[in-house]
């Protein structure tokens, strides 16, 4: 109540306010710096929100960007896979109809020599 008093003294003085008027001004100007606090504080609330809501959005970005990476990866794996048990069928199936035609039928699929190819269908097995 002191400060409310000061303000009204001052009021009065400067503003030549009778101390009714004056009173009435003090509190306005309280009111209005009160609601702008509010204000405020709403304002930093929502910021908060939005920020949170950012990042919440932008780590679900991630993890998808993560998951496609390793979809990507696996795919890729597969794919190697499919790739070497294809080659191990044509190795295998080259060389029980001939001997020897497993590595030129590698040496020619893989662009190698057909050394180079009899060490590749032997790690194919």
């Amino acid at each position: 109540a002191g400060g409310g008093a000061a303000r009204t003294q001052l009021l009065m003085r400067q503003l030549g306010l009778g101390e009714h008027d004056a009173r009435e001004l003090g509190q306005a100007l309280s009111r209005r710096a009160e609601d702008e606090a509010k204000v405020r504080a709403e304002q930093q609330e929502t910021e908060a929100r939005v920020q949170a809501m950012a990042d919440f959005i932008r780590g679900a970005c991630e993890d998808l960007t993560m998951a496609e990476a390793r979809t990507a990866a696996e795919a890729a794996a597969a794919a190697r896979v499919r790739t070497v048990d294809k080659l191990r069928w044509r190795w295998r199936t080259a060389e029980e109809a001939e001997a020897g035609s497993g590595a030129r039928n590698l040496a020619a699929l893989l662009g190698v020599d057909e050394h180079d190819a009899m060490a590749i269908g032997r790690m194919l097995g």
